[in-house]
């Protein structure tokens, strides 16, 4: 029986091991493209539904969450977490398989699920303070950055290094 080590991986197995977006095989890294792809469509949809209710205006979406009772707003928080996990699991896994550096993967790791809780509570918590709903802001659109630049990355990282034949 071959010796595991510390996470339950045997011999050649590790994490480490893993072989890297820009090493898959071509059909791999054109799914992966494609469905990144995909996610970025579903996240236009999301940003057009938003778009269409508020016109991103902070006094229009500060109303808009003030007046929800909470049947409506458990509603529209399971519909973004639905939207968000996703949009950023399909992202995120991408992104932990690219051959970015481990510190910048983790600070991804981190940085996303906080943004997503931070974006959901703000739409309850408006009815408390206003200054909610510039969290609310601010939050939705560090989700929209920071799947802008996984998007860009994970794609440069797919398909603009040769992958060893």
């Amino acid at each position: 029986m071959a010796m595991q080590d510390e996470y339950g991986f045997g011999p050649g197995h590790a994490p480490e091991a893993w072989p890297e977006l820009s090493r898959m095989p071509k059909s791999i890294r054109l799914f992966a493209g494609l469905m990144l792809l995909v996610a970025g469509l579903c996240y236009l949809t999301l940003l057009g539904s938003i778009w269409n209710d508020t016109a991103f205006e902070l006094e229009v979406i500060a109303d808009g969450y003030r007046i929800m009772d909470v049947i409506e707003l458990t509603q529209h928080s399971f519909q973004h977490l639905f939207w968000f996990f996703g949009i950023f699991t399909v992202s995120g896994m991408l992104f932990l398989f690219s051959s970015y550096p481990e510190r910048l993967k983790k600070a991804v790791a981190v940085l996303i699920p906080m943004l997503i809780v931070a974006d959901i509570s703000s739409q309850w918590l408006i009815r408390v303070h206003v200054f909610f709903s510039y969290s609310l802001y601010a939050s939705g659109l560090l989700l929209a950055l920071t799947f802008l630049l996984l998007f860009t990355l994970i794609q440069s990282d797919l398909w603009r290094k040769k992958a060893p034949r």
